[in-house]
């Protein structure tokens, strides 16, 4: 996967949930219910995703999105050698195309 395909899924994955909240604000409901859509735009990022890193690049990516909240969660994150990794997009990127690629 190229970089740019990389940050285009990230940005428009945030952008969709980020939207939903909104929704959410003003009385619509799509996380949870009839009319959720959460779990199905989810599923094709994660197997976007998985197509090209294996399991253990998805769970990075997806730390990267809940609980570092992509990036400003303040959290911080190391590899085995003690080097500060997955903290920006590019950093992000750049460690699960060394580790986690299929």
């Amino acid at each position: 996967m190229k970089y740019e395909q990389f940050l285009s899924i990230l940005n428009n994955y945030q952008q969709y949930n980020e939207t939903i909240s909104e929704a959410y604000d003003v009385g619509l409901d799509l996380l949870e219910g009839k009319f959720s859509t959460v779990s199905y735009v989810e599923k094709i990022v994660e197997q976007t995703f998985l197509s090209h890193y294996t399991e253990e690049g998805l769970d990075w990516i997806m730390w990267f999105i809940y609980e570092n909240k992509y990036g400003q969660g303040g959290m911080e994150a190391y590899d085995e050698d003690k080097n500060l990794i997955c903290q920006s997009y590019q950093s992000l990127f750049e460690y699960i195309e060394k580790n986690h690629k299929r």
